[in-house]
């Protein structure tokens, strides 16, 4: 699994955190993410939520702290 950040490319022209697994398991993106994040499928498939988004948020890192815990576990649970 790769957890990161990019200030933005040809996709997602904007700031964002990102999840991604490879091989990813085909049952990752049923998973329901949590608020403000969203599946991305074109040009790679993950779990993203924009910075805008995320700094919107009360409590920033709380918020992306969970969306990385929520992928981790169910990563852990399907990459095995």
């Amino acid at each position: 699994m790769n957890f990161g950040f990019t200030f933005g490319d040809e996709g997602i022209p904007e700031p964002y955190f990102y999840v991604t697994a490879y091989p990813l398991p085909d049952s990752l993106p049923e998973l329901e993410l949590p608020a403000d994040a969203t599946w991305h499928t074109e040009g790679f498939s993950g779990a993203i939520v924009t910075y805008r988004t995320l700094i919107e948020t009360t409590d920033p890192a709380a918020r992306l702290l969970d969306l990385w815990r929520v992928l981790l576990s169910a990563g852990q649970k399907h990459l095995r």
